[in-house]
């Protein structure tokens, strides 16, 4: 258990495209992960990745495989991993 003030940093693979019907609580994904950590005192979600960063996860590609501009930007539609920054 975490102590009072303590921070959690917790960080999930997820390659597939979120869906909000009525919210997505299946897969770690930002709604799963602030619904997971709303007693916390304070909770930031944050995904990185976008449309091409999770067709490469999906084919195995390693990000050194990629150029550099494909990481320019992060896409919450297509993420490839989620994270939640939080404190108890």
């Amino acid at each position: 258990s975490l102590r009072r003030g303590g921070r959690a940093l917790v960080c999930c693979p997820t390659v597939q495209r979120r869906h909000d019907f009525p919210a997505d609580f299946w897969r770690p994904m930002p709604a799963a992960l602030n619904h997971l950590f709303r007693e916390f005192s304070e909770v930031t979600a944050i995904v990185y990745g976008n449309v091409m960063t999770s067709v490469a996860a999906l084919m195995g590609l390693a990000p050194q495989e990629l150029p550099e501009s494909d990481f320019a930007y992060n896409d919450p539609e297509y993420p490839v991993l989620s994270c939640v920054i939080a404190r108890k």
